[in-house]
């Protein structure tokens, strides 16, 4: 049979589920838990490892240049301060203040270089300056000069030094353009040059300037430091608390990026969804990963089992039903040790057959003593049934365990005694629960198969590669007997969909089917 659907997405039951989707992730929170420890660890390490950095800033008010001194335009238009965009003025400043000359003059001021500049100096500067960056604050005409280094002292004085360095620039360039016009406009009055208007508003300008202080008439201070850096007390980086945020939110982005890849890769039976679409059969029942307990949502599952079983009978004694799984450790034989307890819990007596000779483990649930098992009837030890059944604990609940594990498990199961001592059973008990091995490298389950009236299919959640488990659905549905149902086993909070939810919701409590399909009835003798 092909699988058409193997590459389709479900749509049973589609829609965003905030609730389900919480609690999925609520199910898989010691992988993002782990994740975000991670993420965390690497943050401490590297906040803590690397040498901490200071920074501080020096506050400087930068004004538009005023001019107080009245000069033609026309006379002379190199010297004239024009009327420009007050941007373009301002990132002229910004680069001034990174500027090599403004870092070489910062150097001479801390007193780590002296005499003339040189390529040594050119490269000190250069080295200053990649510590230092120029933040404008918006809207305002103040700047800050930041300064950052491994010695909090350090960085103060830098931030200092380079603020005074460019405010001492700023001033001696003006100081220079007013000499180059003062020189300029006595060059002209020497060498007879213009007309006598010309040379009479010379004179004017020049007694003006000799008459005037030129630091504080001819150009106003329009540079000026508002708040000198201070020593910082704390690194400017790395930031613990800003680390630790960014480390978490970074351990969950990958935590959620690890469980969203392998939900794509997985290419396993999720939830009862999977089942219906991947499988082709209907999901009896969604038991919950809870081990071996017998209580809360698990209960009430088996008991949803129960019903269906209890629907599906065709006679009063003697149904027999077949419990078997693709591979082994699915939850199989414990999937048939508790609905053989809600069967016997019903009232119904119930027989429990451990047909899974190599890995037997129910007589040890149950307590019971490993001899007289299958093997004992079948080398006729104990010929009578009666003598290898054993009372359990529970009322109404029988069991056969299988005994000695024989030496040819596979013609042992395929003796006609199976069918002699399974004709007795149906005699005595109402149900008959085979514990059958998994259905994969073996034929012992498509045997058996034969010998019951109805099969449940035992699949664990996110366990088992699903064309696998189709593969085996598909072994037994192409027997005589009818596969009732699967029941997904192991099951997360969040994967049950609609089958099998929190028992606290009464409104997701398994219902009980409408209608049954019948189950064929086995005629032992007519084989």
């Amino acid at each position: 049979m092909s699988d058409t659907s193997e590459n389709l997405i479900p749509t049973v039951g589609e829609g965003f589920n905030l609730k389900q989707r919480f609690r999925q992730l609520w199910a898989r929170k010691t992988t993002l838990g782990t994740m975000m420890m991670i993420g965390l660890s690497l943050g401490f390490l590297a906040t803590y490892l690397p040498t901490p950095i200071y920074r501080t800033c020096t506050l400087l008010q930068i004004d538009p240049p005023q001019q107080h001194l009245v000069v033609p335009p026309n006379l002379h238009p190199a010297a004239a301060i024009n009327q420009f965009e007050s941007q373009s003025y301002y990132e002229t400043q910004y680069r001034i203040i990174r500027s090599t000359a403004t870092g070489a003059r910062a150097l001479r001021k801390l007193g780590l270089v002296n005499g003339a500049p040189s390529s040594n100096t050119v490269k000190s500067a250069t080295v200053l300056l990649s510590h230092i960056e120029v933040l404008p604050i918006r809207d305002t005409r103040l700047v800050q000069i930041a300064a950052t280094h491994t010695d909090p002292r350090t960085a103060a004085a830098w931030a200092n030094a380079v603020a005074d360095a460019y405010i001492d620039q700023n001033f001696e360039s003006k100081v220079e353009a007013t000499h180059s016009i003062y020189r300029r406009l006595t060059e002209k009055l020497s060498d007879g040059q213009g007309e006598t208007s010309s040379k009479h508003l010379y004179e004017t300008i020049l007694l003006g300037i000799n008459n005037t202080d030129v630091t504080s008439s001819i150009w106003s201070a329009n540079v000026s430091i508002v708040e000198r850096a201070t020593v910082p007390q704390a690194p400017f980086r790395p930031d613990p608390i800003r680390s630790a945020i960014l480390s978490l939110m970074g351990g969950l982005a990958l935590g959620l990026g690890v469980l969203f890849l392998r939900h794509r890769m997985d290419n396993t039976i999720k939830m009862s969804d999977d089942v219906e679409t991947y499988l082709h059969t209907d999901c009896l029942a969604v038991v919950p990963r809870q081990g071996d307990t017998y209580d809360g949502v698990a209960t009430e599952a088996y008991q949803s089992l129960r019903c269906c079983l209890l629907l599906s009978r065709e006679r009063e004694r003697g149904n027999v039903v077949l419990v078997t799984s693709s591979v082994p450790h699915e939850g199989k034989s414990t999937t048939a040790y508790n609905i053989a307890r809600a069967l016997a819990g019903a009232g119904e007596s119930t027989l429990l057959l451990d047909f899974d000779l190599r890995r037997s483990n129910l007589h040890k649930r149950l307590k019971l003593s490993v001899r007289p098992g299958l093997s004992d009837y079948f080398v006729r030890d104990f010929p009578l049934l009666q003598s290898i059944v054993q009372k359990t604990r529970f009322s109404n609940l029988y069991a056969i365990v299988p005994g000695k594990l024989p030496v040819n498990p596979q013609a042992f199961i395929r003796s006609p005694a199976v069918k002699r001592m399974l004709e007795e059973a149906g005699e005595r008990y109402t149900w008959i629960i085979l514990n059958a091995p998994p259905v994969l490298g073996v034929t012992n389950p498509l045997f058996m198969s034969e010998l019951s009236d109805m099969m449940l299919m035992v699949v664990h959640c996110n366990r088992v590669d699903r064309k696998l488990v189709r593969r085996c659905v598909d072994s037994l549905t192409n027997t005589k007997t009818r596969l009732i149902g699967v029941v997904l086993n192991g099951a997360e909070p969040g994967q049950g969909s609609d089958v099998g939810h929190n028992h606290h919701d009464t409104e997701s409590r398994p219902a009980l089917p409408a209608t049954v399909t019948p189950i064929r009835r086995v005629e032992w003798r007519a084989r």
